[in-house]
């Protein structure tokens, strides 16, 4: 169970967002004895999963191992009356003690800034720079067709016209296009960098602290399809 606790807390840093690990950590940490860490793992589990399918189902868990731990604290110590001429035994060394796991304290990048963010910030980068080639393109030819037809309309006399029409109208669309890529990536890429800079870093942070409070909002991005920037979260 110590090496289990290990790997879970060893992979829960490396991505805080697989919040389901910490159902994993809280069971080793329960067979291993160690029911208060348990309690919080799983309390970080709800804050951080608020809508989760089975929360009745963890929040009577949590419950049962808060009596058991308070059964354990009121319960007196027993003690045994040595047995009559009983030797005592040679003093044998003590086993190795071996290092007790931290309580997990929902480490938020284990010590560090998200990384998860730069990528967002690079994806961001690589949009804005193919909208913008784009968008230059596509003014550059509507610029050309503008020209051969002054405030975009074209000598119906001279040949080719229809050509010309059907040119400018594509050459204008593929700007529209390129506008609307670089506004993505440019947000993109904003929210990324804010979404670095602005995260908890430093070492762990409470659950709490670690989904955002009312001075210090968590900053996460948010793209869909036509839409990209962050979004902030936070409690009092």
């Amino acid at each position: 169970y110590p090496r289990a606790i290990n790997y879970w807390e060893d992979a829960y840093r490396r991505d805080c967002t697989a919040n389901l690990l910490l159902k994993n950590l809280a069971r080793a940490y329960e067979l291993y004895g160690q029911k208060r860490q348990a309690v919080v793992a799983l309390e970080t589990f709800l804050v951080r999963e608020p809508n989760a399918a089975d929360r009745d189902q963890i929040q009577r868990r949590i419950e049962v191992l808060k009596k058991q731990i308070a059964s354990e604290k009121a319960a007196p110590p027993t003690t045994t009356t040595p047995a009559a001429n009983t030797t005592t035994p040679a003093p044998t060394e003590p086993p190795p003690t071996q290092q007790s796991p931290a309580p997990l304290a929902a480490d938020h990048a284990h010590g560090g800034r998200p990384v998860l963010a730069l990528v967002v910030t690079g994806v961001g980068g690589v949009v804005l720079i193919v909208g913008v080639a784009v968008y230059a393109k596509a003014a550059k030819d509507t610029k050309n067709f503008e020209d051969q037809c002054p405030n975009r309309v074209c000598d119906t006399s001279k040949m080719g016209y229809q050509a010309l029409i059907d040119g400018g109208n594509d050459a204008r669309s593929r700007e529209i296009t390129g506008g609307v890529v670089t506004g993505i990536g440019a947000a993109t890429v904003a929210g990324g960098l804010l979404w670095y800079f602005l995260a908890p870093h430093g070492g762990g942070t409470s659950a709490t602290a670690s989904a955002g409070t009312l001075s210090h909002p968590l900053v996460t991005p948010a793209v869909s399809p036509g839409f990209s920037g962050v979004s902030l979260s936070g409690a009092f």
